[in-house]
């Protein structure tokens, strides 16, 4: 996980931001705990340009960006439409299979 707070802030401090708690706590892929995320951005403030350097980019979650959310809502709304459908199919199956059989024909 300290990987993954060192990489986030790194990206940050190259957009020009400084990477602050709330900052870097909003781009995780998953929650830290408070006390690691402060004790490694404290690190992070007292690395070296080699050390920097060394750190690995990653990809940051985008699972919360506008985009994302938006794709997610239309795939899921899809798939509510599909579920919908095979209920309505089913309850008239169901129905036609419930109706009295006339025998005497």
């Amino acid at each position: 996980m300290e990987k993954e707070i060192l990489s986030v802030a790194k990206q940050l401090s190259e957009q020009g931001k400084k990477p602050t708690v709330a900052l870097v706590k909003a781009k995780l892929s998953q929650r830290v705990p408070m006390p690691l995320l402060l004790q490694t951005l404290q690190r992070f403030q007292t690395l070296s340009v080699d050390d920097l350097n060394r750190i690995e980019q990653q990809p940051t979650a985008e699972r919360n960006s506008p985009d994302t959310l938006a794709q997610q809502v239309a795939t899921l709304t899809n798939e509510l439409n599909q579920v919908k459908n095979q209920l309505s199919e089913l309850k008239q199956q169901i129905s036609t299979l419930m109706q009295p059989t006339d025998i005497s024909k």
